[in-house]
């Protein structure tokens, strides 16, 4: 016995009602949730993001992120996080991160420009005394 399969009549009484009901597709099932990928590459260092993938779960996504973002290098272990978990700050907000006083010298590069700045208060200093002994 063959399956009857369902066609659009358009001379069919409820023509309005057919149409509503169908005017917004359904989601396919490859519409799944993202989720956002992570590597680490040698035991120790930090996680890098390297990715997205879609999934229905946590399991299909780190098997598609392993399949997706494993076979090219080496690494030690992958995270996945659904990406509607992770929370960031508005870009209009990045005001918030500018630092209230200068501390340079707490970086690397800050030294030398502590000892140019020194070396800048000396010579204001020497000046400012061969100007006073005049």
């Amino acid at each position: 016995m063959k399956e009857a399969s369902w066609t659009f009549n358009p001379y069919h009484q409820r023509i309005d009602e057919a149409m509503t009901e169908h005017a917004q597709p359904r989601g396919a099932d490859t519409e799944w949730p993202a989720w956002e990928v992570f590597q680490q590459q040698r035991r120790g260092d930090a996680f890098e993001h390297v990715g997205a993938v879609h999934a229905s779960d946590g399991d299909l996504a780190l098997l598609m992120a392993k399949e997706q973002f494993a076979r090219r290098g080496k690494m030690v272990q992958l995270w996945v996080v659904p990406s509607d978990a992770i929370v960031a700050s508005p870009l209009a907000d990045s005001d918030i991160y500018d630092q209230a006083t200068d501390k340079s010298y707490r970086e690397a590069f800050g030294y030398r420009l502590a000892q140019r700045k020194r070396a800048l208060v000396r010579e204001v200093e020497a000046r400012q005394g061969k100007e006073s002994a005049s």
